[in-house]
């Protein structure tokens, strides 16, 4: 999977690509543009879209079979109307899996980049010696996928509460990450005190 793209096709070509992997041991790859190297990448399932893609899909077969077979005949506007329920059904679809999309947690040797934003981008990074704790949390909705979330507590001002939402494997992640601050822990010769 080729990671260095532009904004837009990062958030709407990269589906084509799949999600990145998963797995215990580290992948380096090389950026293209910024030369630098990432660990590990990951993107949250669109399992944490079901009832959006549910709701979305209900309104578009509504609004298609209302306006292609005739039922609100009788009905001023019904037309209309159905075409209003099939488009917005259709957007709801479309920008909710955008916003799951666009989200990406990069794992490097030295920090933990949280991007998110479909229009407007935000990017945090967390210093790895910052992280005090991981929790992993795996709701039963996500577990019958296979997905969990993992909880990074750190003392860092702006972001001290860090989810990685619905990832799989999330105990390897978690485990990775402890790894990760550890040797940068030791790298930087840095110390927790509470």
């Amino acid at each position: 999977m080729m990671i260095a793209r532009t904004a837009a096709g990062r958030c709407i070509g990269a589906w084509l690509t799949g999600p990145a992997p998963v797995t215990p041991g580290f992948q380096r790859r090389n950026l293209m543009q910024s030369g630098t190297e990432i660990d590990q990448l990951w993107r949250p399932s669109q399992w944490t879209n079901a009832f959006y893609f549910a709701v979305g899909g209900i309104a578009l077969v509504i609004g298609i079979v209302v306006a292609f077979t005739g039922l609100g005949a009788g009905i001023p506007w019904s037309e209309k109307i159905a075409h209003g329920v099939w488009a917005a059904g259709l957007m709801l679809i479309v920008w909710k899996y955008l916003e799951i999309r666009c989200i990406r947690y990069q794992l490097s040797a030295e920090q933990l980049t949280a991007s998110h934003g479909v229009l407007n981008r935000l990017t945090d990074n967390l210093e790895l010696y910052r992280i005090k704790d991981t929790q992993v949390f795996e709701p039963i909705w996500l577990r019958l996928v296979g997905l969990g979330n993992v909880c990074i507590h750190s003392s860092d001002k702006t972001t001290p509460t860090l989810m990685v939402r619905a990832i799989p494997k999330p105990m390897d992640v978690a485990t990775m990450v402890r790894r990760q601050v550890e040797a940068e822990r030791v790298r930087k010769g840095v110390r927790e005190f509470d």
